[in-house]
């Protein structure tokens, strides 16, 4: 994609975005991004390698006053979640599926922590994502989990919530998408 012209070293040079990357911290400090290179083939002259300068980035960790319990770093963005739960009623041992998609723009964490609750047994989710570059430059989308949860016990159970602290560095606010899961009725097995 053509973006323009610049002098570099006295030569006037076509500028042109060949690449895109988002970039997360997994660290606080003065961190280092090596340069990026590319090979330029060029008809009559040969081409040959080109890199960018190393640029240096100072990461913080979002502020300690007001943090919300079961906060991870690195959560930062503007998130929220949305979950379905199906069937409604089982019998004692039956399963219910739980999918909960996860959305919204910054750094989408890749695994949620289903809530415990005695009597359900939360197997390893399946997950499915549609994450990229958004519109206004930001990177993002969304990221589906798919639980199966097995009903060990006979009875009326609130699944509870899942629930996702986030840090939201434009507003320098803390969040917590939150996703109600309502409750499922178990009864006895017909099985002996």
């Amino acid at each position: 994609k053509p973006l323009g012209y610049a002098n570099v070293g006295g030569e006037l040079w076509a500028v042109r975005l060949a690449r895109k990357i988002a970039l997360f911290p997994l660290k606080t400090g003065d961190l280092e991004i090596g340069p990026m290179s590319l090979t330029l083939v060029k008809r009559r002259t040969g081409g040959g390698e080109r890199k960018s300068e190393t640029v240096k980035v100072r990461v913080g960790e979002p502020p300690l006053a007001k943090r919300p319990v079961g906060y991870a770093i690195g959560d930062v963005g503007k998130m929220s979640l949305a979950a379905t739960v199906t069937p409604r009623e089982v019998e004692q041992g039956g399963v219910v599926s739980v999918s909960v998609t996860l959305s919204g723009t910054g750094n989408l964490p890749g695994t949620l922590s289903p809530p415990l609750r005695a009597g359900i047994e939360w197997l390893e989710p399946e997950v499915h994502e549609k994450i990229g570059v958004q519109a206004g430059e930001r990177f993002g989308g969304s990221r589906t989990f798919t639980f199966i949860a097995r009903m060990k016990r006979d009875g009326a159970f609130d699944l509870g919530e899942f629930a996702l602290p986030f840090w939201d560095p434009e507003s320098k606010l803390y969040g917590t998408a939150r996703a109600p899961l309502g409750s499922v009725t178990v009864s006895k097995s017909s099985a002996p």
